[in-house]
């Protein structure tokens, strides 16, 4: 089933370290009414990211009154349509977001999501690779890939994506706890325990805890 909570804190992830990339996407002007549509974008993410869809999706529609091919605004309507069940709806908008400026890594990325979502892992592993290979080290789509390369029982190659999100982002637990488990599953049991040690390593909640916990 498809987590849209954590789809959305993922998304968040990604756009801290790609932000300048999408901003470049469509350089932000003042419009002639005074829009400015670079802060119109931070504040519909900060919407969507609130949950309030209804407002990130009137901005969204603001912007593109303004600008009827800014990328940044049509992706995000792409990622609203998807959390209220319009799934097609958003595969065509993130798809003329990305022809529209095809060099946006966290397009791709979230495509990939998307169609994983919906099973079609074909798809979602071209979006990934095609994340991939326009920023070689953004760890959520090698992650992502490791996922899909996992659903369709590829386990070594989703292992070679799991160990490299985990080169790039030393504390990505979820990449320590899908290597754990998948390795669990194949009986390699030694394997798995090192790797769940790692998790455990690796949890900012854990250590946190440990901190309090020493300081009492």
């Amino acid at each position: 089933m498809f987590d849209t909570n954590r789809f959305v804190r993922n998304l968040e992830r990604m756009y801290e370290g790609v932000w300048d990339n999408a901003v470049q996407s469509a350089k932000c002007k003042v419009q002639n009414d005074g829009s400015d549509i670079n802060n119109l974008l931070h504040q519909a993410f900060a919407y969507q990211n609130a949950g309030k869809l209804a407002e990130a999706e009137r901005i969204c529609q603001q912007i593109l009154g303004h600008q009827p091919d800014q990328p940044d605004a049509l992706h995000l309507l792409g990622i609203i349509a998807y959390g209220v069940g319009k799934h097609q709806q958003s595969l065509e908008l993130i798809h003329k977001a990305i022809r529209i400026f095809p060099h946006n890594p966290t397009y791709y990325n979230n495509l990939g999501t998307i169609y994983k979502s919906l099973n079609r892992l074909d798809d979602a592993e071209r979006a990934y690779r095609k994340a991939i290979e326009i920023k070689p080290d953004f760890s959520e789509p090698i992650y992502n890939l490791g996922n899909v390369l996992k659903a369709g029982h590829r386990m070594e190659e989703a292992f070679a994506c799991y160990h490299k999100a985990v080169q790039i982002k030393p504390d990505y637990a979820d990449a320590y706890n899908n290597l754990g488990t998948g390795l669990k599953d194949m009986e390699r049991l030694d394997e798995a325990i090192a790797y769940f040690g790692k998790l455990l390593k690796s949890s900012r909640i854990l250590r946190k805890f440990i901190t309090i916990w020493a300081v009492h």
